[in-house]
């Protein structure tokens, strides 16, 4: 059985303060909030304003051969799109020289 994704064809809609959103929430923090809501949204590629798809995986997510395994069929189900994973636990920084490592600096 597959997962059951759920949201609306947009998220940015000041009309839906005091409705949807809270009427103090900041337009900034609307995407955030929508998140909490709910687990899916169409408008972001279409328009032209998905930077990447992040995967934040947690302090539990090991260097394993299963999480190896999991994580290039994740990557495979995004191709095509910009992913970004965020690490939590060391064991996955690993120097394989085969890897292209970017680091941003804000």
């Amino acid at each position: 059985m597959s997962d059951i994704l759920i949201g609306t064809s947009g998220y940015d809609y000041p009309e839906w303060k005091g409705v949807f959103y809270p009427k103090n929430l900041a337009r900034k923090d609307f995407l955030s909030y929508y998140a909490t809501k709910f687990n899916a949204v169409e408008p972001l590629q279409e328009k032209g304003v998905l930077s990447s798809v992040l995967f934040q995986l947690p302090q539990s997510f090991h260097y394993t051969r299963d999480n190896r395994f999991y994580l290039a069929a994740l990557l495979k189900e995004f191709d095509g799109f910009p992913t970004v994973v965020e690490f939590r636990h060391a064991e996955w920084i690993k120097d394989s020289g085969n890897v292209p490592q970017v680091v941003y600096q804000y």
